[in-house]
């Protein structure tokens, strides 16, 4: 019964539940919204397949692009012979594309270990979303080798140019030295980095989808521009024996530091200029950061008796003291100002000539302190003292001389004896290689010129005249002085066999820097000369700093490297012995590249600024006739008249600017003549 009630039950029609009105508008608005959103899919993907379609395919394109650097080869840096001193060598490096490395992680502990570098720094670059980035950069075979070995998807190699010194420590200071991206940082390298670096290139290729790098599929490259060539004034042997002497004196004497500078007088080139400690520019993380700096040309300090020189010329150039005049230097101790001075080597009464030759201090004070002290300033810095010499160098100093307002009245014999007043290496070279050359202040050339990788010269440096700052009669007097204090006096080892040298030994006292005072066990030893005399081809100037010795003097310590630098340099250069010069002149001997026998004559020639030239000479004078005297200096008139039988009034310093009676009268025995003279404006050249 219950069976037959189910059956009928389950035959009665299904009714669905009615919905009511709220939901049939739900439903609608349902309908409705997914609709609209149908047509707006179908509206972007017209507008996408149609509208966008060149703007996205550029994207698309664009980002399976990538753009690969390619470094231009930096420009060498050569000797005045075009031997390499600064090239650049191919290596390779390490480079990755974090999109294409699945573990950041595993990959930077993996190339840590074999580049030595910080896995999680490295982690965190590779893990990026850069498609380029460096992991290391010029590295070595080895690590290229180790790197190849691991096989890791996105790691890829580059070659790259890499700035290396074939002669390494030779010339670094002047030379300097690049960071990792081959950018000029010290020396040479920094101040012509405009000219060196070239001008980069680059090249585009493709990535495929899984962000490999396909190299075949470059689309555009611009080729790198190559650096100009700088080729330098030094002369690479010279700079051996120069680096060699200086070293083999610091090892002997324990010294703190030296320099040295060697320079053409005639033309100004600088032939060897070193300064120790010293770096290889190959291995800077090894390097002492003070040995970075050049202080031949950084680096001012007080002569000492290497200033007599100057003290000298300038007092015989205004007349105030002659050759034989004789000075008392009150055996070794003096009075003076109210201060005590001594001489490391006591003399008594001698002559000028000897005060210099034998390097007195209280000599040349006394002689010194004539001199009005503007005029002495003025002279000073017509020499270049006070002032850059404009090398192309960055960071050159200006060295230290005060305006005459500000001495006090110990100042001007303090600096003519090489106190009170600070110079560079390369100053005082200059003033002694004016001296050699006949009194003529010629423009320092460290760089010779600079040439594009095609031979075009883009800048060249000649030889250039600055001004005169002595007569050709004085410098002459004071070439025989200097040849006179090698010969005989605080020179004597200096002197080079076969050849005559002249030149000046400097002592001076160090400061303390705790203290401010000098002290009387650390010394500065210098000796600055030239040579051969008859016809100077090279000027040497040594420097050695606080030598542990017990005669630290010029004269035993820097002298003797001075004549073994100049031997080496006068023979390596193929300059003939003074006993040769005949032979010389008859082409019997070899004369270097270098200009050696440069226009001796221009350097006689009036520049416009040095007055008239010599209009009488004591091989010119006639008996009875009165002399053209116009713009001679003191010196010359005396040596011109000494032959005339009358008698001389001068009035002034300077250069003769009038005489009593007129050029070319006659003259009685005993007559009464007047000079008057007056100094010369000298000109500063600063800008």
């Amino acid at each position: 019964m219950v069976f037959r009630n189910i059956i009928r039950s389950s035959t009665v029609p299904y009714e669905p539940p009615r919905l009511a009105r709220s939901q049939k508008t739900h439903i609608i608005v349902v309908l409705l919204v997914l609709l609209l959103c149908f047509v707006v899919i179908l509206g972007k993907l017209f507008s996408l397949q149609y509208g966008d379609r060149e703007e996205l395919e550029r994207r698309a394109a664009q980002m399976r692009k990538v753009k690969v650097p390619l470094h231009a080869e930096r420009g060498s840096v050569v000797d005045r012979k075009g031997r390499q001193l600064a090239t650049t060598v191919m290596t390779e490096s390490v480079y990755a594309s974090p999109p294409q490395i699945h573990s950041p992680e595993r990959a930077a502990t993996q190339l840590a270990s074999c580049l030595e570098l910080d896995s999680r720094k490295l982690a965190t670059k590779l893990a990026s979303d850069k498609k380029f980035v460096y992991i290391a950069r010029k590295l070595g075979s080895e690590k290229v080798a180790a790197v190849r070995s691991l096989g890791l998807k996105g790691v890829d190699f580059l070659e790259e140019p890499k700035r290396f010194y074939p002669k390494g420590r030779l010339a670094s200071q002047l030379i300097g030295f690049v960071g990792t991206d081959d950018t000029g940082l010290g020396g040479v390298e920094l101040r012509f980095e405009e000219y060196l670096k070239g001008q980069d290139g680059y090249f585009i290729t493709e990535q495929d989808s899984r962000h490999r790098t396909l190299h075949h599929l470059e689309s555009e490259r611009v080729d790198p521009v190559p650096g100009a060539t700088v080729h330098l004034a030094i002369d690479e042997v010279v700079q051996h024996t120069v680096e060699k002497e200086l070293r083999a004196a610091i090892k002997e004497t324990q010294a703190q530091s030296a320099m040295a500078v060697v320079q053409v007088p005639a033309t100004g080139e600088i032939l060897g200029i070193a300064a120790l400690p010293d770096f290889d520019p190959n291995d800077l993380k090894a390097a002492n950061p003070n040995a970075l700096r050049n202080p031949v040309l950084t680096d001012a300090f007080e002569p000492g008796s290497a200033m007599k020189a100057i003290t000298a010329s300038i007092a015989l150039e205004e007349g105030f003291v002659t050759l034989d005049e004789i000075i008392d230097c009150e055996n070794g101790s003096a009075r003076m100002f109210g201060r005590r001075y001594y001489d490391y080597h006591p003399i008594g009464a001698v002559s000028f000539a000897e005060v210099v030759s034998r390097s007195s201090n209280i000599g040349a004070m006394k002689v010194a302190i004539r001199v009005p002290p503007q005029v002495f300033y003025q002279h000073l810095r017509a020499t270049g003292i006070g002032s850059s010499t404009g090398v192309p160098f960055p960071s050159e100093s200006a060295g230290l001389l005060k305006p005459p307002h500000r001495w006090s009245r110990t100042s001007l014999p303090s600096i003519g004896i090489g106190y009170e007043v600070a110079v560079t290496a390369l100053q005082l070279t200059n003033v002694f290689s004016a001296i050699a050359n006949g009194g003529v202040l010629m423009n320092p050339i460290l760089v010779q010129s600079i040439e594009d990788a095609d031979g075009k010269k883009l800048v060249s440096y000649e030889p250039e005249r600055i001004r005169r700052v002595f007569s050709r009669g004085t410098v002459a007097v004071v070439q025989q002085i200097l040849a006179d204090a090698v010969r005989e006096g605080t020179g004597k080892l200096a002197a080079v066999g076969g050849y005559t040298v002249a030149g000046k030994t400097g002592t001076a006292r160090l400061i303390d820097p705790t203290t401010g005072r000098y002290r009387n066990d650390k010394h500065r030893t210098t000796f600055c000369g030239f040579a051969p005399v008859s016809n100077p081809r090279l000027t040497v100037l040594v420097v050695i700093e606080d030598p542990k010795v017990r005669s630290a003097t010029g004269g035993s310590v820097s002298a003797p490297v001075f004549s073994r630098i100049m031997a080496g340099a006068l023979r390596h250069l193929g300059v003939p012995r003074d006993a040769d010069i005949l032979d010389e002149r008859n082409n019997q001997h070899p004369i270097a590249d270098w200009g050696a026998a440069l226009v001796d004559a221009s350097l006689d020639q009036d520049d416009g600024r040095s007055g008239p030239p010599l209009p009488s000479s004591p091989d010119t004078v006639k008996p009875g006739v009165m002399p053209d005297l116009g713009g001679l200096a003191k010196v010359e008139v005396l040596e011109i008249v000494a032959e005339l039988n009358t008698e001389w009034r001068f009035q002034g310093t300077g250069r003769a600017v009038s005489q009593q009676p007129s050029p070319g009268a006659e003259l009685y025995p005993g007559q009464l003549c007047r000079v008057t003279f007056a100094s010369a404006a000298f000109e500063d050249n600063e800008t």
